[in-house]
């Protein structure tokens, strides 16, 4: 496969899975504490291993849930 299209086709993946981790996330209505540390940690581990197919607009949905 071409490397272009493998990054398009990434990046396009990656937009699509922040903005629905962005629409479960607003659906809860309230974490307990050792929650929150997980979803947090969880949320890390995904921008890390996406890094590099990561766009300024994922990029503001990962940096939203601060």
């Amino acid at each position: 496969m071409s490397p272009s299209l493998v990054s398009r086709v990434l990046t396009q993946i990656v937009e699509t899975v922040a903005e629905e981790l962005s629409r479960l996330m607003s659906c809860v209505t309230r974490f307990s504490a050792e929650g929150n540390e997980q979803a947090r940690a969880d949320i890390q581990a995904i921008q890390e291993t996406v890094k590099l197919f990561t766009t300024p607009t994922a990029q503001l949905v990962f940096t939203s849930f601060h």
